[in-house]
């Protein structure tokens, strides 16, 4: 198939205000690396948008009147402050969705406001992949996304279908069926403070108050349509076979790709991250991997970001250091550890835990 000619791409950028830089930053580099695509804004931050009508920089601007936000995610509790915020997905969802349908093109890159793309990689892997079969039917193409957070579920959190939705290149059709998902309930959103948590859940998964995930509800969704079909039921139900049957079945909806791949710069409160990224979310090389175990294709860009974890088979890697810390707490063997200990050590090693997690968890 002929490689995509960017006057036939759209580029939606979808959020509010980003305080670091101005957008125009972004966009001049999106008209730079996408010679004449279609550049459009939606927004559901009405300063943000009256703004954006006077620098007169984008093709289109769509202003979304949304809903209100849900409780935070993670238990408030739990987690550092700075950490707090509320469960924006009945907000983020419509915001992207007005995007989407005011696209004039059948190819669409969306990316958030906090975003800036410093090349135009990410057209590599689109065009890479157009000759790839896939075993689905009902959807148009792959969604490109990144590994910021596409967690892999052999690591601190096992949760499966958390793929990311911060950036995503694929067909309008595709993006359109992702963005048609129900409403995101509220009695979802404090799911855990009814219900309890898989005894079997590790340290951060117990910091859930959710049911889903965001990214989980929007995966989910997308691939099974009906709520009755999710594989998973919440947010931590995952076993070893669960896994395989995941990594077999995913790739025919998604491809990851790691951000320096596709020069994709994110938030700065990521940035501290990157550690975790390499080492617990899928990679471009988990991606072509699975392209080569599920179909039998080599797939072989050049100049891919060397990620830490490159194994070829998941068992090489499945008891990393991360797996095992899951592990221990599995058997209890921390809890045990630290209970054992005298009390002055004891309260030495349960301040550390909280200074260095920033988080709070009675052992």
């Amino acid at each position: 198939m002929a490689n995509l000619d960017t006057r036939n791409l759209s580029v939606l950028f979808s959020g509010s205000e980003y305080k670091e830089f101005d957008i125009h930053y972004s966009v001049d580099s999106v008209r730079k690396n996408f010679p004449g695509c279609e550049v459009l804004l939606s927004t559901n931050d009405i300063g943000f948008y009256q703004k954006s009508l006077k620098k007169n920089i984008f093709d289109k601007i769509v202003f979304c009147e949304v809903g209100d936000e849900l409780p935070c995610i993670k238990a408030p509790g739990m987690i550092d402050k700075s950490n707090f915020v509320n469960n924006n997905i009945n907000k983020q969802v419509p915001t992207c969705l007005a995007g989407i349908n005011a696209a004039t093109h059948d190819v669409v890159l969306k990316i958030r406001t906090d975003q800036y793309l410093l090349n135009s990689n990410v057209l590599k892997f689109w065009n890479m992949l157009t000759d790839v079969p896939k075993r689905n039917a009902e959807k148009q193409g792959r969604i490109i996304t990144t590994s910021v957070f596409s967690l892999n579920p052999r690591f601190r959190e096992r949760i499966l279908y958390h793929i990311a939705d911060m950036m995503q290149f694929g067909y309008k059709s595709d993006l359109i069926n992702y963005y048609s998902c129900p409403e995101y309930p509220f009695e979802y959103s404090v799911w855990y403070e009814y219900n309890k948590h898989n005894k079997y859940s590790t340290f951060e998964e117990k910091l859930f108050r959710s049911r889903y995930a965001v990214e989980q509800w929007l995966s989910l969704n997308y691939i099974f349509s009906d709520e009755a079909e999710f594989p998973v039921k919440y947010h931590n139900d995952c076993n070893p076979e669960m896994i395989f049957e995941y990594e077999y079945f995913f790739p025919d909806y998604f491809f990851i790709v790691h951000p320096e791949d596709i020069g994709l710069r994110n938030h700065t409160k990521f940035f501290d991250a990157k550690h975790q990224i390499d080492r617990e979310c899928y990679s471009t090389f988990d991606s072509i991997r699975f392209i080569k175990s599920n179909y039998g294709i080599d797939l072989d860009p050049e100049g891919l970001y060397k990620n830490r974890r490159e194994k070829e088979d998941d068992d090489e890697y499945v008891f990393s250091y991360g797996r095992i810390f899951d592990l221990s707490f599995k058997f209890g063997l921390i809890r045990f550890v630290v209970r054992n200990l005298p009390y002055k050590l004891k309260s030495e090693v349960k301040r550390l835990i909280r200074r260095n997690k920033k988080l709070k968890y009675d052992v």
